[in-house]
């Protein structure tokens, strides 16, 4: 909280919401760690990259590439879907696009 005002002994909470509003760039690293989480739930081997936002007056899309690993148990649309629904969770203001990329190579243990 701080002090709002001259002379007056006003106090204000200044929610996150604001300061994002003032540092556009906190605001998407916030974000995109919140997504990278989301993604890291639905599946550790989950992970994103490309993350930017686009903000209207009714809603914010979240554009984002996921990379699924080679063998993955879920199909694409499944990914697309689960994260999708873990998004819209956090604010119904969020529209993910989501580009899923594929890692053709098979992961090693330890590598």
């Amino acid at each position: 909280q701080r002090n709002v005002g001259r002379g007056k002994r006003r106090s204000c909470a200044i929610s996150q919401k604001a300061r994002h509003a003032r540092d556009p760039q906190s605001r998407t690293t916030a974000l995109r760690e919140q997504v990278a989480a989301l993604a890291r739930e639905l599946d550790p081997a989950l992970s994103i990259h490309d993350f930017r936002i686009t903000a209207g007056p009714m809603h914010t899309n979240l554009i984002f590439d996921v990379v699924v690993p080679y063998g993955f148990r879920l199909p694409d649309s499944q990914v697309r879907q689960s994260l999708t629904a873990r998004i819209r969770a956090l604010s119904p203001r969020y529209f993910p696009v989501i580009q899923i990329d594929h890692s053709y190579v098979e992961r090693q243990n330890g590598v």
